[in-house]
């Protein structure tokens, strides 16, 4: 359902099924990830409305990037804000997070009459952040946060 408004949206491809739309065109979280965007030093994701999960690597996510500088937003965006500000550079980098996928940079958007981006782009702000969780999770920074539990 949320694959065909994004098409009469414009959106075809396979960016559309990493992101749902709400049905005013706001983007919201998947059960297994959640849609994060670089915008001019500021990391903006969508607010906890009740569709996305306070899930334990969202959180882990935005102290990480509070920590490194980061201004944090959470407020609703729309598909028009994400195409535009990639268009025009005001998005520098699109990454989604989950349990599984941890941090995972979104290089493309595509729609009907165009696309922005490259499929082979890692922003530097993804990679440290996703550098960071993954440093904690496997013992190689100390956990200043007591996140992780010794269970033997």
């Amino acid at each position: 359902m949320n694959e065909e408004r994004g098409r009469r949206g414009g959106l075809t491809g396979t960016v559309i099924r990493g992101v749902s739309l709400a049905g005013s065109g706001y983007l919201l979280g998947r059960a297994i990830t959640l849609v994060t965007f670089i915008v001019l030093a500021r990391l903006v994701t969508p607010e906890l409305t009740g569709t996305i999960l306070e899930g334990v690597t969202r959180s882990s996510i935005l102290e990480l990037a509070k920590e490194q500088g980061l201004d944090v937003e959470e407020r609703r965006l729309g598909i028009e804000e994400w195409r535009e500000g990639v268009a025009s550079g005001a998005i520098a980098e699109v990454f989604a997070c989950g349990t599984a996928a941890v941090v995972t940079p979104v290089g493309r958007l595509v729609w009907d009459g165009g696309e922005v981006g490259s499929a082979d782009a890692v922003g530097e702000v993804t990679a440290r952040i996703r550098q960071a969780l993954v440093d904690i999770q496997y013992g190689r920074a100390e956990d200043t946060h007591s996140w992780m539990r010794r269970l033997a």
